[in-house]
Parts: structure tokens; sequence; C-alpha cells
């Protein structure tokens, strides 16, 4: 692989900050990305619609909910909400989430969800092409094609259908995660990527979503493990502990700046919520709601398994897919066959096979094991959620196999970098 070569700056380029110059070539691919992304809503936006999904029953309550904050008040019980609903202590909506606060401050209630959708649709974007650019160091306009690719993957964008507000920011803040969990874990880490990936967990736990969050933070577990691997076998046990620090220190720095949102739902749900009864810590309900054999194909054809009324699964109905986009499936399949033998290859592979193994649920023996001997599982249903990293480890490897058959991003980091030497 070919390592950092420096290039000439261009002329009357040395008064401009590197900032300055890194938007002024990439401005042009980012309207792109955001314009291409926009299509499918575009005549929502324009035709003053709101988009109408059977998860959002709360949000007739978000009127009260600004209306107490617009009067310096915040309001710990919703009574809009079903029959009434603690407002932190359930984790109900986003009542935290900053976006949504400051969105339901200035623009009329009936539109937050909205348009909350297509300030993350644009951020998704966003992120994804900062992950291709500035870690892969791919061209532009290949960067604005893999961001397309997440930002309007199936998987993604069907969570609008059903409401699901909380998974689809999640997903829209991941890929600038990644970069920084990535960036944190290589040899020329610096305290600005470790409080990225801080500040990243941070707004996982904000969304509301924990089951979204815990599962981000299995990914990185095993993100991290590898790494620690890697150095560990190669007796750099100086670098091992780095890792350690470097991984563990910006995660609990995250989960610490926001334990106010997170502390509560644990106990609610520990003394008074349903959902911490036997009944809801079963295997049987551990395995609701999971994939089922027959849905694998719709992972590579999303219409094949149907939705809503052409659902035909083993499930009570489905609203949503969890495919990743033909793109990323091609681009990623390619990557892991020409370059088998790259270790760090097999890590996203691993990641993607797990994530298809975990969200079978009980149609494999395996989930046994997940739910035995890894702590949380028991808490959680829906085990197909877990399908995100499938298309989150699909987009890493696509992104890495065009820099590798392409001549663009010579100075993309080197295995060196990635632990995988």
């Amino acid at each position: 692989m070919s390592t950092s070569n420096p290039t000439t700056a261009p002329s009357g380029s040395a008064s401009r900050s590197p900032r300055t110059s890194w938007w002024a070539e990439n401005w042009k691919a980012l309207l792109v990305v955001w314009g291409v992304a926009l299509l499918p809503v575009l005549p929502i936006l324009l035709s003053g619609q709101i988009f109408v999904s059977s998860d959002q029953a709360g949000a007739p309550g978000w009127k009260f909910y600004f209306d107490a904050l617009r009067s310096g008040t915040v309001p710990l019980w919703n009574p809009f909400a079903l029959a009434g609903m603690p407002t932190f202590d359930l984790m109900f909506g986003d009542g935290a989430y900053p976006p949504f606060i400051l969105l339901g401050l200035f623009i009329p209630v009936m539109y937050v969800v909205t348009y909350n959708y297509v300030l993350h649709l644009l951020l998704s974007g966003l992120t994804a092409y900062l992950l291709a650019r500035v870690h892969f160091r791919l061209d532009r306009w290949i960067a604005a094609a893999l961001a397309v690719a997440w930002s309007l993957n199936p998987h993604i964008i069907s969570y609008i259908f059903a409401g699901h507000t909380g998974k689809y920011f999640v997903l829209a803040w991941l890929p600038l995660v990644v970069l920084f969990l990535l960036r944190a874990l290589s040899p020329s880490a610096t305290w600005k990527d470790l409080l990225g990936l801080a500040l990243g967990i941070s707004a996982f736990v904000l969304t509301s979503h924990l089951q979204f969050t815990y599962f981000a933070l299995m990914g990185f577990f095993i993100v991290w493990v590898f790494y620690v691997g890697v150095a560990l076998r190669a007796r750099r046990f100086g670098e091992a502990g780095s890792l350690a620090l470097r991984f563990w220190a910006p995660i609990l720095l995250g989960i610490g700046l926001t334990f106010f949102i997170f502390h509560p739902p644990m106990q609610y749900t520990k003394e008074f919520g349903i959902r911490g009864g036997p009944e809801r810590t079963s295997y049987e309900h551990a395995i609701s709601w999971s994939m089922h054999p027959e849905e694998t194909v719709s992972l590579l054809v999303p219409e094949f398994g149907g939705l809503n009324e052409l659902y035909w699964g083993r499930n009570a109905f489905k609203g949503n897919t969890e495919s990743p986009g033909i793109l990323v499936w091609f681009l990623g399949l390619l990557g892991l066959l020409a370059f088998r033998r790259v270790r760090w290859f097999w890590l996203w592979g691993t990641i993607g096979v797990l994530a298809i193994l975990y969200g079978l649920g009980g149609n494999t023996p395996l989930f046994r094991l997940f739910y035995e001997f890894i702590p949380g599982v028991k808490n959680f249903r829906a085990a197909s959620m877990i399908l995100f990293w499938l298309a989150m480890a699909l987009l890493v490897v696509s992104a890495e196999t065009v820099r590798r058959l392409s001549s663009a991003g010579p100075d993309a980091p080197t295995d060196r970098d990635r632990g995988v030497i």
C-alpha cells in the first residue's frame, strides 16, 4: 500500500485555513449529495404536507411540552402521551434531543417531526461523506456517491414511515461516530478524536433510543477487541493499554455526560415499568420480532418480503426493511473477495455476519448464547434492529474497496493506522 505523500499547495492558498480550503473543495459535492437525498421528500416539502406515521402517538403532547419550555419550565409529566407518562423516566419521544428541542422552539409544532427527519436526512449524507472523504481520502465524487447510498439506503429511509425517530437519528450520526472511533484507535489519535467519539455517544443517548445505542456500542466493542488483539498478537503491550484508554475513556465520558437522561429510565424500568418484569426479560420476549430465514432474501431485494399489507412473513406486520442497498452490497462483496487475505476486511465482514445471525433471533441456536452470556440482551426484543451494522459494515468495506482499486486517495490512512499489519 502506498504511504502518505506530500502535495504541493496551490498558489495563493497559504493564507487560507485548512478548514476553509476543505469546504472550498467539497461544497459542490455536498450540495449534490443533499440535492439527491432531498428528491424523495421534495413533494412533501413543496406542498406543505407533513409525515404521518403510526409511532408518533405522542405528537399532540409536544405542543404542551414546547409551550412549557418557552415559559421556562421543564415538564416532568406529560398528560397528553397515552394516559399520561413521565417525560424523561420513560424516554418517551425525543424530549432531551437538542435538534428536536431547537426545532420545536422555533417552528410550528406540527412540522417538527417532518423537518427533523429532513434535517437528519441531510445530516446522514454529510456524515457518510465525511467518513469516506476524511478517513478513506476518497475522491469527492466517489465519496458523494457513497454518501447518497447511505442517506437513501432502504434500511434508513424506511424508518420514516413508521415514525421511528430515535433509530433514524442514531443512523444519521453513526458514520461520523465511526469516523471518530477509527481515528481514536489509530496511532495518530488526538484529543479531538477522543472528544468527538465521546460527544457522538452522548448524541446517541440523547436520541432516547437506548436499544440502538446499545447495539452501536456492541459493534464498537468488536472493533476495539480486533485492534487490541492485533496489538497483543504482535506483543505490543503498551499499545494495547493505550487502545484500552483511548476507547473506554471516551465511551464512559459520553455516557457520563448524559447520565442525567440515562439513569432515570433504568430506575423507572426497574421499579415501575412493565419492561422490567419477568415476562419482559424472557427468552420468548427477546426473540419476538426477529427476522425470519425467508426474510433474509429481503436484505438483497427489499420488496421480497413485502411491507405493510403486502408483508407475508411470520411477524404480525412489517413497516420497514433491513436492506442496506445494492451499491454497498456489490462493492462490499467485491472487496471481501478481492482482499480476503486482509484481516481488516475480515473484521467488518465478521460484523456484518454477526449482525445477520443476531437479527435472526431465535431462528438460529446462536441467539441463546447471545441471550445467556451478553449483558443487556435480555432487556430488548426485535433483534432485527441490529442489522444496521450490516449496512455500516458494507459501507466501510465499500469505501476501502474503492480506495484500494482506484488511484484516488494516495494519502489515505495506511494499514498500520488501522492496526492490521
